[in-house]
Protein backbone atom coordinates (compact mmCIF):
# COMPACT_ATOMS: atom_id res chain seq x y z
CA UNK A 1 0.00 0.00 0.00
CA UNK A 2 3.17 2.31 1.06
CA UNK A 3 4.43 2.05 -2.65
CA UNK A 4 1.09 2.81 -4.19
CA UNK A 5 0.92 6.38 -2.14
CA UNK A 6 4.52 6.84 -2.79
CA UNK A 7 4.11 6.43 -6.81
CA UNK A 8 1.03 8.41 -7.14
CA UNK A 9 2.21 11.13 -5.07
CA UNK A 10 5.22 11.22 -7.31
CA UNK A 11 3.94 10.13 -10.93
CA UNK A 12 0.48 11.49 -10.17
CA UNK A 13 -1.42 15.00 -11.04
CA UNK A 14 -2.72 16.94 -7.79
CA UNK A 15 -3.22 20.32 -9.78
CA UNK A 16 -4.69 18.02 -13.29
CA UNK A 17 -2.54 20.57 -15.47
CA UNK A 18 -0.82 17.37 -17.34
CA UNK A 19 2.24 17.55 -15.66
CA UNK A 20 3.32 14.74 -12.90
CA UNK A 21 4.19 16.04 -9.45
CA UNK A 22 7.59 15.27 -9.67
CA UNK A 23 8.12 17.18 -12.39
CA UNK A 24 5.42 20.10 -11.66
CA UNK A 25 7.00 23.63 -10.27
CA UNK A 26 3.88 23.97 -8.80
CA UNK A 27 1.39 20.33 -8.20
CA UNK A 28 -0.64 21.68 -5.69
CA UNK A 29 -1.40 24.99 -7.64
CA UNK A 30 -4.44 24.90 -10.45
CA UNK A 31 -3.45 28.06 -11.97
CA UNK A 32 0.51 27.69 -11.93
CA UNK A 33 2.01 25.97 -14.78
CA UNK A 34 5.40 25.02 -14.62
CA UNK A 35 7.96 22.19 -15.12
CA UNK A 36 11.31 22.06 -13.02
CA UNK A 37 13.27 20.91 -15.20
CA UNK A 38 13.85 20.42 -18.91
CA UNK A 39 14.62 16.51 -18.54
CA UNK A 40 11.18 15.02 -17.16
CA UNK A 41 12.17 13.29 -14.27
CA UNK A 42 9.30 11.18 -14.48
CA UNK A 43 10.51 9.74 -18.06
CA UNK A 44 13.88 9.09 -15.99
CA UNK A 45 12.08 6.57 -13.50
CA UNK A 46 10.55 5.60 -16.57
CA UNK A 47 13.93 4.55 -17.99
CA UNK A 48 15.57 3.07 -14.74
CA UNK A 49 12.43 1.24 -13.96
CA UNK A 50 12.07 -0.32 -17.95
CA UNK A 51 16.16 -1.10 -17.51
CA UNK A 52 15.47 -2.73 -14.34
CA UNK A 53 12.63 -4.94 -15.02
CA UNK A 54 14.96 -6.27 -18.04
CA UNK A 55 16.99 -8.40 -14.34
CA UNK A 56 14.15 -9.98 -13.52
CA UNK A 57 13.34 -12.87 -15.00
CA UNK A 58 17.19 -13.57 -15.07
CA UNK A 59 17.97 -13.49 -11.84
CA UNK A 60 15.39 -15.70 -10.93
CA UNK A 61 16.63 -18.44 -13.54
CA UNK A 62 20.27 -17.60 -11.82
CA UNK A 63 18.61 -18.35 -7.97
CA UNK A 64 16.94 -21.60 -9.72
CA UNK A 65 20.16 -22.82 -11.09
CA UNK A 66 22.10 -22.53 -8.22
CA UNK A 67 19.68 -23.45 -5.82
CA UNK A 68 19.16 -26.66 -8.04
CA UNK A 69 22.89 -27.69 -7.03
CA UNK A 70 21.84 -27.57 -3.34
CA UNK A 71 22.87 -24.63 -2.43
CA UNK A 72 20.04 -21.96 -0.14
CA UNK A 73 19.61 -19.18 -2.42
CA UNK A 74 18.38 -16.04 -1.77
CA UNK A 75 17.75 -13.00 -4.77
CA UNK A 76 16.65 -9.56 -5.44
CA UNK A 77 16.05 -6.83 -7.71
CA UNK A 78 16.78 -3.15 -6.90
CA UNK A 79 13.81 -0.94 -6.88
CA UNK A 80 13.31 2.41 -9.08
CA UNK A 81 13.99 4.67 -5.91
CA UNK A 82 17.20 2.43 -4.92
CA UNK A 83 18.88 2.61 -7.77
CA UNK A 84 18.33 6.22 -8.08
CA UNK A 85 19.78 6.46 -4.44
CA UNK A 86 22.76 4.76 -6.42
CA UNK A 87 22.78 7.08 -9.54
CA UNK A 88 24.32 9.96 -7.00
CA UNK A 89 26.98 8.23 -7.13
CA UNK A 90 27.49 5.91 -10.35
CA UNK A 91 25.72 6.19 -13.80
CA UNK A 92 23.32 3.59 -14.86
CA UNK A 93 25.39 1.47 -16.48
CA UNK A 94 28.15 1.38 -13.70
CA UNK A 95 25.84 0.07 -10.90
CA UNK A 96 26.45 -3.85 -10.81
CA UNK A 97 24.12 -4.86 -7.90
CA UNK A 98 20.81 -4.16 -9.94
CA UNK A 99 19.70 -7.87 -9.74
CA UNK A 100 21.45 -9.75 -6.80
CA UNK A 101 21.81 -13.34 -5.95
CA UNK A 102 23.04 -14.79 -2.17
CA UNK A 103 24.30 -17.93 -1.23
CA UNK A 104 24.29 -18.92 1.95
CA UNK A 105 26.57 -21.92 3.12
CA UNK A 106 27.39 -23.14 6.39
CA UNK A 107 31.33 -22.63 6.53
CA UNK A 108 34.20 -21.11 4.88
CA UNK A 109 35.33 -23.99 2.87
CA UNK A 110 31.45 -24.52 1.74
CA UNK A 111 31.75 -21.13 0.27
CA UNK A 112 34.98 -21.67 -1.61
CA UNK A 113 33.19 -24.48 -3.71
CA UNK A 114 30.76 -22.78 -3.95
CA UNK A 115 32.50 -19.81 -5.63
CA UNK A 116 34.42 -22.44 -7.52
CA UNK A 117 31.03 -23.51 -9.11
CA UNK A 118 30.34 -19.36 -9.94
CA UNK A 119 33.68 -19.14 -11.49
CA UNK A 120 32.87 -22.21 -13.75
CA UNK A 121 29.64 -21.87 -14.62
CA UNK A 122 28.89 -17.69 -14.95
CA UNK A 123 31.06 -15.01 -16.94
CA UNK A 124 32.94 -13.66 -14.00
CA UNK A 125 34.37 -10.42 -14.79
CA UNK A 126 35.23 -9.17 -11.19
CA UNK A 127 35.82 -11.00 -7.61
CA UNK A 128 35.94 -9.83 -4.11
CA UNK A 129 37.45 -12.21 -1.63
CA UNK A 130 36.83 -10.89 1.84
CA UNK A 131 37.72 -14.44 3.22
CA UNK A 132 41.19 -13.65 2.39
CA UNK A 133 41.67 -10.09 2.18
CA UNK A 134 38.30 -8.66 4.48
CA UNK A 135 36.54 -5.42 3.51
CA UNK A 136 36.95 -4.73 7.88
CA UNK A 137 37.45 -6.22 10.74
CA UNK A 138 34.31 -8.27 10.92
CA UNK A 139 32.97 -9.04 7.14
CA UNK A 140 33.53 -12.00 5.34
CA UNK A 141 32.26 -12.93 2.10
CA UNK A 142 32.98 -13.28 -1.79
CA UNK A 143 31.37 -10.79 -3.90
CA UNK A 144 31.11 -11.57 -7.99
CA UNK A 145 30.32 -9.61 -10.66
CA UNK A 146 29.36 -12.10 -13.61
CA UNK A 147 27.84 -11.22 -17.16
CA UNK A 148 25.06 -12.90 -18.12
CA UNK A 149 22.72 -11.97 -20.97
CA UNK A 150 24.54 -8.46 -21.68
CA UNK A 151 23.58 -7.42 -17.94
CA UNK A 152 26.01 -7.60 -14.57
CA UNK A 153 24.39 -9.45 -11.70
CA UNK A 154 25.77 -9.59 -8.34
CA UNK A 155 26.52 -12.95 -6.77
CA UNK A 156 27.29 -12.75 -2.84
CA UNK A 157 28.32 -16.04 -0.96
CA UNK A 158 28.07 -15.59 2.25
CA UNK A 159 28.02 -18.38 6.10
CA UNK A 160 24.32 -18.13 7.59
CA UNK A 161 26.26 -16.60 10.63
CA UNK A 162 27.73 -13.99 8.33
CA UNK A 163 24.67 -13.17 6.57
CA UNK A 164 22.31 -12.70 10.24
CA UNK A 165 25.13 -10.51 11.36
CA UNK A 166 25.27 -8.19 8.11
CA UNK A 167 20.61 -8.12 8.35
CA UNK A 168 21.24 -6.44 11.86
CA UNK A 169 24.09 -4.34 10.52
CA UNK A 170 22.27 -3.00 7.39
CA UNK A 171 18.85 -2.48 9.78
CA UNK A 172 21.02 -0.22 11.74
CA UNK A 173 22.51 1.49 8.51
CA UNK A 174 19.31 1.68 6.94
CA UNK A 175 18.00 3.51 9.86
CA UNK A 176 21.40 5.86 10.56
CA UNK A 177 20.48 6.86 7.03
CA UNK A 178 16.77 7.46 6.95
CA UNK A 179 17.48 10.06 10.05
CA UNK A 180 20.40 11.96 8.10
CA UNK A 181 17.73 12.38 5.31
CA UNK A 182 14.47 13.30 6.79
CA UNK A 183 14.10 16.81 6.51
CA UNK A 184 16.48 17.38 4.25
CA UNK A 185 16.09 16.23 0.89
CA UNK A 186 13.36 13.40 2.00
CA UNK A 187 10.02 14.55 3.14
CA UNK A 188 8.66 11.07 3.27
CA UNK A 189 9.97 7.85 3.36
CA UNK A 190 10.88 5.74 0.23
CA UNK A 191 10.48 1.48 -0.06
CA UNK A 192 14.11 0.60 -0.97
CA UNK A 193 12.56 -2.17 -2.82
CA UNK A 194 9.27 -1.53 -4.24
Amino acid sequence: MKNKKNRSFIFGDFDKDGIKNIDDKYPFNKKKKGQIEETSLARELKIIKKYAHKFVLDTKIIAKDIKRKGYTVKYRVKGTFSIVNKIRRKSLKEIRDIGGILILVNNKEEAFKAGEFVERNYNVIEKDDYFTEPKDEFYRALHYTVMVNKLPFEIQIKTKKEFAIHLKAHKKYKSRSEERRVGKECRFRWSPYP
